[in-house]
């Protein structure tokens, strides 16, 4: 399997302007034991990798932030002056399909609800490793 270190909870790769960026976070132990479970009931038979030759593409941050512009959440709702970023940290599946989405650093329940149906509601091209498409571990800030 290619994966981080025990402990490492998530590296964002990030390719600018002919620099390459990267960041990653700490895990607590608890995080570790639910990302374990999580993963192996989910894709007992298949890798799930971290870092592939040919990154999923979901659209990136443009297309979390489409989704946030086209579906504003109801004028009455109490949290829509909120801002901050949620963080979703989410499985590609081979077959494009995004699942076991869940938030890493979050704002607040109903935005954290609103990143995780934006993330859940993404195309994406699957992950490829050696010319085999593969499951991919990603994470994503969502912005309000």
């Amino acid at each position: 399997m290619n994966s981080l270190p025990p402990g490492l909870g998530f590296c964002a790769l990030l390719f600018s302007g002919g620099i390459l960026l990267s960041a990653c976070q700490q895990e607590s132990p608890s995080q570790q034991s639910a990302a374990a479970d999580s993963t192996s009931e989910a894709f007992s038979d298949d890798d799930v990798y971290v870092v592939v030759s040919q990154q999923p593409d979901c659209g990136g941050v443009e297309a979390l932030q489409e989704y946030i512009n086209n579906n504003p959440p109801e004028p009455f709702w109490p949290w829509t002056e909120t801002e901050g970023k949620v963080f979703v940290q989410f499985v590609v599946s081979k077959e494009g399909e995004v699942v076991t989405p869940e938030v890493t650093r979050g704002v607040s329940e109903p935005l954290n609800t609103r990143a995780l149906e934006a993330v859940q509601n993404l195309n994406c091209e699957p992950g490829v490793q050696e010319g085999q498409r593969v499951h991919v571990r990603m994470s994503l800030p969502v912005t309000f």
